[in-house]
């Protein structure tokens, strides 16, 4: 029997008992089934992407589409996104027009494991230079492309980056897997400017004791000073005055803090000593 043309067709009964017979006949129509057929975007798609199913068919009076999933559309030429990984078989399923038969046309689709990009910033702001450990948490990437935003990058699974300068830097993690389905996530890091610490003796009085210098603070981009003279005593004024009350070799120290706490350190060697005292004893 023909699926394009319908057919008509005589059956009969002969009915026997071995000396006569008897004749029943009538017709049957055999109608042809729809023209079903469809094709799609694509047959292997990446678990979240989204497949356009083209419903080719012809003389169709109503549709109903299963995508395989536990999902379904009434609507001619659907578009349908897949989230979970596996093999799906989709169906079309129409009837026609003309004698409203119903077929069912089935494609196979293949829907791969996206990769899931989850990462872990220890600080997202620091002080320059600031050295930054990345944790990655992603699952199913076989391949990972980071962006620090600062015109470097990594390959590394949990890679370590050092900020030379200051700045707010745009970073990102692109995961992808061999079959090339690929997730990402962006980031945002702060540096901080570092303070530069830097001081000079403007004046000191060698070999009288005690000994008073003038320390001149030379240093840029700080708000705050920790000053330690290495005789014990500390100031955090700007330009301080140092009393030595002994001779010796000092090591002063300066600390410069910024608005936001980043730090740096400068030091000077100052040596003083005391008049010798003359004295002198003779004997006769």
């Amino acid at each position: 029997i023909s699926n394009s043309t319908d057919t008509v067709f005589t059956v009969s009964l002969v009915v026997t008992n071995g000396c006569s017979y008897d004749t029943s006949s009538n017709t049957v129509s055999i109608f042809p089934q729809p023209n079903l057929s469809f094709s799609v975007s694509q047959d292997s798609i990446c678990s979240g992407d989204e497949i356009t199913f083209i419903n080719t068919s012809t003389g169709l009076i109503n549709t109903y589409w299963d995508f395989g999933d536990g999902l379904s559309s009434t609507q001619y030429s659907p578009t349908h996104g897949y989230q979970t990984a596996g093999t799906y078989f989709a169906s079309l399923i129409g009837a026609g027009s003309e004698y409203g038969c119903i077929d069912t046309v089935s494609q196979r689709i293949i829907v791969i494991q996206t990769p899931s990009v989850n990462i872990s910033v220890q600080d997202t702001f620091g002080c320059q230079p600031f050295e930054l450990s990345f944790d990655n948490y992603s699952q199913f990437g076989d391949f990972y492309a980071w962006e620090f935003g600062d015109g470097n990058s990594s390959g590394l699974e949990n890679p370590n980056h050092i900020y030379l300068s200051n700045g707010v830097f745009d970073g990102s993690l692109i995961t992808s897997n061999n079959l090339g389905c690929s997730d990402s996530v962006n980031f945002q890091v702060t540096v901080y400017p570092q303070p530069v610490s830097s001081f000079d003796i403007e004046s000191q009085s060698l070999c009288i004791l005690p000994d008073t210098i003038q320390l001149t603070n030379q240093s840029t981009g700080a708000i705050g000073y920790g000053w330690n003279f290495g005789n014990g005593q500390s100031s955090a004024e700007n330009n301080p005055t140092a009393i030595f009350e002994s001779a010796g070799d000092f090591y002063i120290s300066l600390i410069a803090y910024s608005e936001q706490n980043c730090a740096d350190t400068s030091y000077l060697e100052y040596s003083n000593s005391s008049v010798p005292e003359a004295d002198f004893s003779f004997s006769s």
